[in-house]
């Protein structure tokens, strides 16, 4: 379930990052969303955010690399 803005998903996730991330976490995202989640893992987690654009332009992978 996504909540009201699609995104509790990912709040959960990066609630568990802290403890169970051990390189990177790369996460498809809705268009969009990508802004936002981007957001929530950083709020969660230092680490490098990264957002990949796919061929139609479109921002939808959103990665972070612990530091």
């Amino acid at each position: 379930r996504g909540g009201a803005d699609g995104l509790d998903f990912y709040r959960r996730i990066a609630r568990e990052l802290p403890l169970r991330l051990r390189r990177a976490a790369f996460f498809e995202v809705g268009a969009g969303q990508a802004q936002a989640v981007e957001q929530i893992l950083r709020a969660a987690l230092p680490g490098r955010c990264k957002v990949a654009r796919d061929l139609a332009g479109i921002e939808r992978v959103v990665s972070i690399e612990r530091i």
